[in-house]
């Protein structure tokens, strides 16, 4: 793409040389040669002061808001954020291929992670990298997209009326709701708000785009067109240390991850295939062979122990998956919980909820946090085994002995991974 053509898509000021431009970045940290810098002002940092050290790492062009100092060709808008969706935009109304969209409450990486990996053994997928599922992230993600015949976009909300703005950015031909539950209740209010947030991933559905949701989600959402999966149409479940094993009609599904939550992924990701016409049975062979990205749900060995390394984030709808999924097991079975964040006024009542399921299943628990000392009481008034943790040391001593699994879970600001990184560095 060339500066001019920019600069004409967005009706902004051109200054300097013309220049051809190989992809686009707001981090001067990661640009690289012949790449656009777009000039974000955050609450911490303004990009703007920036663009000299993103010029000198071999940016061509610089879209601004308000002139710097630097010399490099630079398009002046009068919002860097608007100038990034218009141009994402503008891509994506050249482009031809098949969009899927996915969102929900849990499993959105998973799951999007899942159906370009199986897409991928049979067509050009590009895909969200990593999470940039923002209001950023997604337009960005768009614009250094290169030739794909499929799109599979993450999308992600933390207040009303965000997802309906990607949506519009995005126009989907399939729009996935991988899960609905209690998740930024800080800015949502409560589950209603939860709700009404999803449902603009279905807004404006034009009669050829379709909609994928859970079972669970039915009576929330009215849409035309639609294809619904559900944990229920699995026989013979089996979960243990060599991962999952199911039959779906008369198909064996096999992953190699023990986590009820990938099991739901990959339920999701067949009835992508399905509603694009693909026979599903045709890939389940590849179901096997996917890893989930890491913090979700990995498997450590680690002596005698299987440790489970879930910390990547956590609300009170992916602790209840995790835990269901340890139950599972045979043998010790051990849940090592950090406080679930962003959770407002329902962060004491939702906290406890767990220390209430941890002990109606029988789990040892592990609580680490303020909020998850509310966990704690709940769980000793249900007469179940658990304990307060406060340092690394505890852990390692309560598993020097023994065979058994341990998941770690909580939420990112909580960083759960360091309590595997002092078990397996001891």
């Amino acid at each position: 793409m060339n500066s001019l053509e920019i600069a004409s898509i967005l009706g902004a000021k051109h200054e300097g040389q013309a220049v051809d431009v190989e992809g686009f970045c707001i981090d001067s940290r990661r640009i690289k040669p012949k790449q656009a810098f777009i000039a974000i002002r955050g609450e911490r940092l303004d990009g703007h002061d920036f663009v000299t050290e993103a010029q000198n790492l071999g940016a061509t062009l610089a879209i601004v808001q308000k002139p710097v100092q630097a010399n490099i060709t630079k398009i002046l808008v009068s919002d860097t954020k608007e100038a990034l969706f218009k141009l994402a935009k503008a891509k994506r109304e050249k482009f031809r291929g098949k969009i899927i969209a996915i969102s929900g409450s849990a499993g959105k990486t998973t799951t999007k992670e899942l159906i370009s990996f199986l897409l991928s053994k049979t067509f050009k997928v590009c895909k969200t990298p990593g999470n940039f599922n923002s209001q950023i992230g997604v337009p960005l993600s768009i614009l250094n997209f290169g030739e794909c015949e499929i799109w599979v976009l993450e999308l992600g909300a933390s207040k009303p009326s965000e997802l309906k703005k990607l949506i519009k950015l995005s126009n989907p031909d399939i729009r996935v709701l991988t899960a609905i539950g209690e998740e930024h209740l800080e800015t949502f209010g409560d589950l209603k708000g939860v709700i009404s947030s999803a449902s603009e991933l279905f807004w404006e559905m034009k009669d050829s785009q379709i909609g994928v949701l859970p079972k669970e989600a039915l009576d929330h959402f009215k849409i035309a067109r639609r294809a619904v999966f559900s944990i229920d149409e699995i026989k013979n479940l089996t979960l243990g240390d060599e991962g999952i094993r199911a039959l779906l009609g008369s198909t064996e599904i096999a992953l190699q991850v023990p986590s009820l939550g990938l099991l739901k992924s990959a339920l999701c990701s067949i009835k992508v295939l399905e509603v694009m016409d693909l026979d599903w049975v045709n890939y389940s062979k590849y179901l096997k062979e996917f890893e989930p990205p890491e913090g979700r749900f990995r498997p450590i060995k680690w002596g005698s122990w299987l440790l489970i390394d879930d910390t990547y984030n956590a609300n009170p709808l992916s602790v209840k998956n995790a835990l269901e999924s340890l139950n599972y097991f045979s043998g010790q079975k051990l849940a090592v919980l950090g406080d679930m964040l962003e959770l407002g006024e329902f962060s004491e009542s939702l906290h406890r909820q767990i220390g209430q399921i941890c002990a109606s299943l029988g789990i040892e628990c592990w609580f680490f946090g303020l909020w998850m000392q509310k966990a704690y009481q709940e769980c000793i008034k249900a007469r179940g085994r658990c304990f307060i943790l406060e340092t690394p040391e505890q852990i390692k001593e309560r598993i020097k002995d023994g065979r058994g699994v341990i998941i770690f879970k909580g939420s990112r600001a909580v960083r759960m991974e360091r309590f595997i990184k002092s078990i397996i560095e001891s």
